[in-house]
């Protein structure tokens, strides 16, 4: 499942993830969320928590996630990945070399931080 709001003052998207994550997250909830954050602001920072409940992303999920990326590869500032799943934390890393954006990874405990620095312009 995913959930998303959108903070007009600070141009960031909040996307929390728990549970599996399904193409029907992305199409209904995720893709939309950011097109209207982006048709409000040009460019957006993205704060992506995945809860201690998530699960994975389904097949198809994994495909919406990638066209997301490379469709809005430009369209972000800052992107922060919260989650105690280091795997994922890791991915992240390694795959921020091609993204313009900012990218930092952070665990769940660290939220807090992960908040004030994606937030920051």
């Amino acid at each position: 499942m995913i959930t998303a709001e959108f903070d007009r003052e600070t141009s960031t998207l909040r996307v929390e993830a728990s549970g599996e994550v399904s193409h029907s997250d992305y199409r209904d909830v995720f893709i939309p969320a950011v097109e209207s954050a982006l048709d409000i602001s040009g460019k957006i920072n993205l704060l992506y928590v995945f809860s201690a409940t998530y699960e994975g992303f389904t097949t198809r999920a994994a495909l919406d996630d990638n066209r997301l990326g490379l469709t809005h590869l430009t369209d972000f500032r800052r992107i922060a990945v919260v989650s105690d799943q280091s795997w994922l934390r890791n991915a992240v890393s390694a795959f921020s070399v091609f993204m313009p954006a900012e990218i930092s990874t952070y665990s769940l405990s660290d939220l807090e931080t992960a908040e004030k620095w994606v937030s920051h312009t």
